[in-house]
């Protein structure tokens, strides 16, 4: 049996096949397991138990990793999660269409590349310190966002230019040099 706590700004509806989850960061909905049982206690804990038929360890190593997955859930949907990438690179410049949200990245190319930004996705450019900040309530969704529109132009090892993430290190190799 495990108990998770529920934050007090999160409200949980649990239905048949699916968990509803409602917060100040947005809504999200998770396909329930079939392997257990749910009770909602005090409307503040959730308390998840295998059911009997399905007793083994196997299960209790799938119970801990979708709990992972709903403590994950309840902490975006309650702060939410962000990412931050940097512009290293003369000329380089990104554009945010808001009204069919998507992002356009022009990085060293002639011509300007989409991308179409996933579902609770937001963005925010910050021109003037080659910022861009990507944000939303789902952990995964962010991180792999983020990780695409880096694999536009990842920064190369002998100037740093491209999209990295703020706190990356990027070791620069030594170019050629004459040995005269």
């Amino acid at each position: 049996m495990k108990f998770i706590k529920i934050p007090k700004n999160i409200s949980l509806k649990i239905g048949k096949q699916y968990i509803e989850l409602k917060g100040s960061k947005g809504s999200s909905v998770i396909k329930r397991p079939y392997f257990l049982e749910f009770e909602l206690v005090d409307n503040s804990t959730l308390c998840l138990k295998v059911k009997e038929i399905y007793g083994n360890t196997k299960y209790d190593v799938l119970t801990n990793a979708w709990t992972n997955n709903f403590l994950s859930l309840n902490s975006g949907l309650s702060s939410g999660y962000i990412k931050i990438l940097k512009i290293n690179g003369i000329g380089y410049k990104l554009e945010q269409s808001l009204e069919t949200n998507e992002l356009f990245l022009k990085l060293g190319w002639s011509n300007w590349h989409k991308y179409n930004l996933p579902k609770n996705i937001h963005i925010k450019i910050n021109q003037k310190a080659n910022l861009l900040y990507i944000f939303g309530n789902s952990k995964q969704v962010v991180g792999q966002a983020t990780s695409q529109i880096r694999a536009f132009k990842k920064p190369e090892p002998y100037k740093g230019k491209g999209l990295s993430y703020i706190n990356e290190v990027i070791n620069l190799k030594e170019g050629k040099r004459n040995n005269v």
